[in-house]
């Protein structure tokens, strides 16, 4: 198994991105559907293929 394949980790990732971002420290603070994680996932993961292929939108 590829540890880069397990949605633990990202889902843990995208979680601590939106704390950092709403300035949260603790897990409990936030309220977040148990699902809400994938679409900051699928977000980050198009922008980091934008980004390789010279297709920056914002900076």
């Amino acid at each position: 198994m590829n540890i880069t394949n397990e949605s633990t980790i990202w889902r843990l990732k995208c979680l601590e991105l939106l704390y950092v971002n709403k300035g949260i420290t603790a897990a409990q603070n936030l309220n977040i559907p148990k699902e809400g994680w994938k679409k900051l996932y699928q977000k980050q993961y198009r922008r980091e293929i934008n980004w390789n292929n010279g297709q920056v939108q914002t900076i």
